[in-house]
């Protein structure tokens, strides 16, 4: 793992590999890894247009307890309390939905590239070439209260149409998807 201190350095160098002019706004919806918000009608009434939620896309859960399973030694340690972790989590949301882009925080800088490394075990693992991913980093936390989320950015949209509400939106993302779901399904076994 690089230093903390090396963020900055390393942040700008894969900025200036891949600077796309247009990038688009993915907010990922992690509703799927922690469904313990006091409020969430309020806090899902609040999503921006281009938000995600990955609880209806289980493909995510799915290649994060795999990544989790693969690491895990199944005759020595009894399974954990948290089988997964956020780097899991992070990898999987990478490769069911394909950003360019990811936000990380220098305090997260780890999760961020424990996910790399497992999205390039498992292009690497099925002889695939592995996408660039580029993260961007911020030093701001968002307010509690709200459904945690993951931002992220496309070099493409989706080309869901305009619907109202976060359900609506993951499932016209869904079946725009449905190709490479599946594909990442069979990928992995299922």
């Amino acid at each position: 793992m690089n230093d903390l201190a090396e963020i900055p350095r390393l942040a700008r160098v894969s900025a200036e590999l891949s600077v796309p002019a247009v990038l688009w706004p993915l907010a990922i919806v992690a509703d799927a890894e922690s469904m313990h918000y006091p409020d969430s009608g309020e806090a899902y009434r609040t999503l921006p247009g281009h938000a995600v939620l990955e609880s209806l896309l289980p493909e995510i859960r799915l290649l994060a307890c795999m990544f989790a399973a693969a690491r895990h030694d199944w005759v020595q340690t009894p399974s954990p309390s948290r089988f997964t972790s956020p780097a899991d989590w992070l990898a999987a949301r990478m490769l069911v939905l394909q950003p360019s882009h990811v936000e990380t925080t220098p305090e997260a800088w780890g999760i961020f590239e424990g996910a790399l490394a497992r999205v390039a075990d498992f292009y690497g693992h099925h002889g695939l070439v592995r996408p660039v991913i580029v993260p961007v980093i911020s030093g701001t936390r968002r307010p509690a209260g709200g459904p945690p989320m993951c931002l992220a950015w496309r070099q493409r949209p989706f080309a869901a149409p305009q619907v109202h509400g976060a359900v609506a939106h993951t499932l016209a993302v869904r079946a725009e998807l449905a190709e490479r779901l599946s594909t990442l399904r069979r990928t992995a076994g299922v």
